[in-house]
């Protein structure tokens, strides 16, 4: 529950940061999973002490969409709802959405956040998220299958920055890779300093 009131602040303030193509697809699938989590079936939310463990499932809820209309808002929201698409292509029903907005309406979940106009931006964006979704599908279609050195072994994504690994063969992101090797854990695994 921290975690999602951390994201809701940090979303409100910053969203730049989230839109780093890596991050702003992890984003957008946890996003989808809690959505989808919450509102498709109500009956496997079921929790036999909710005070206990601090659960409250309208208000994730709320965070979950709070969140998800902090990032619709910034300038770049378009590309905010082709990520949150993505899930929508082939994994997760889009009737996941209809549903927050029977939800979101019917309890007044957002209360008076965004200045009233919570249920109107939400509406909105599921708008575009659909228009994307049929989007994406139309070009998998005319598309068709993907080949394999084009996708990323670790994300199952297309790489807009792909690099081969020269001891395998492997393809990757630049990005991830950059990000692995720079990070601390890389020196804790390996005991090699990458830069010297």
């Amino acid at each position: 529950m921290q975690a999602l009131d951390l994201l809701v602040v940090v979303t409100g303030h910053l969203q730049k940061p989230f839109m780093n193509p890596i991050l702003l697809g992890r984003l957008a699938s946890t996003l989808t999973i809690l959505l989808r989590k919450l509102v498709e079936n109500q009956d496997t939310l079921k929790v036999s002490d909710p005070e206990k463990y601090g659960f409250n499932a309208k208000d994730m809820l709320r965070k979950v969409i709070t969140t998800c209309l902090h990032m619709y808002e910034t300038a770049t929201g378009d590309v905010f709802c082709a990520a949150l698409a993505g899930p929508f292509v082939g994994e997760v029903s889009v009737a996941v959405l209809d549903r927050a907005t029977k939800i979101l309406t019917k309890y007044r979940v957002l209360g008076g956040d965004f200045q009233g106009r919570g249920v109107e931006l939400w509406t909105a964006m599921v708008a575009k998220v659909k228009d994307e979704v049929t989007s994406q599908e139309e070009d998998e279609e005319m598309l068709g299958e993907v080949p394999e050195e084009f996708e990323c072994q670790l994300l199952f994504t297309i790489m807009t920055d792909p690099v081969m690994l020269p001891d395998n063969g492997q393809s990757s992101y630049l990005s991830l890779l950059c990000f692995f090797f720079l990070s601390p854990i890389f020196y804790l695994l390996s005991s090699i300093p990458f830069l010297k």
